[in-house]
């Protein structure tokens, strides 16, 4: 069992393909496949240039567009965004709003939760919940 365990947590066949709690099949991606998709998810989150920074090095707003990169990297279907924009600045908010329409356009089902006015009028938006107490 331990074999099966030490296995299971190699680099190259981490990503997998779970049904019914069980491993189907590992998705066996190469170490240049891994860093182009690593490098696409930078650009698109506008942090490219702070790729060999250190985190503790970061701004709240840097470690944010991080977190979107980290997100996009595993090419979800369901992307949940609780406050997107909260630490951006006005330019780096409209950068994410352009990935977001990306992402959009690639089928990818986006739920936002926000205060920011930002996101209202936007013309790629299907549909807003407003929630009031």
């Amino acid at each position: 069992m331990l074999k099966k365990i030490k296995n299971f947590f190699k680099p190259e066949t981490f990503p997998c393909i779970v049904w019914d709690g069980k491993i189907i099949r590992y998705l066996t991606l190469s170490q240049k496949q891994i860093d182009e998709m690593v490098l696409k998810a930078l650009e698109l989150a506008n942090i490219n240039h702070k790729k060999d920074e250190l985190v503790y090095n970061l701004s709240g707003g840097e470690k944010q567009r991080c977190a979107i990169a980290r997100a996009i990297v595993n090419n979800p279907e369901i992307i949940l965004c609780d406050e997107p924009t909260a630490n951006l600045d006005y330019d780096n908010s409209l950068i994410f709003i352009e990935s977001l329409k990306l992402l959009k356009s690639l089928n990818k089902t986006i739920v936002v939760a926000t205060h920011d006015p930002i996101f209202d009028n936007l013309d790629f938006v299907d549909e807003i919940i407003n929630i009031k107490n």
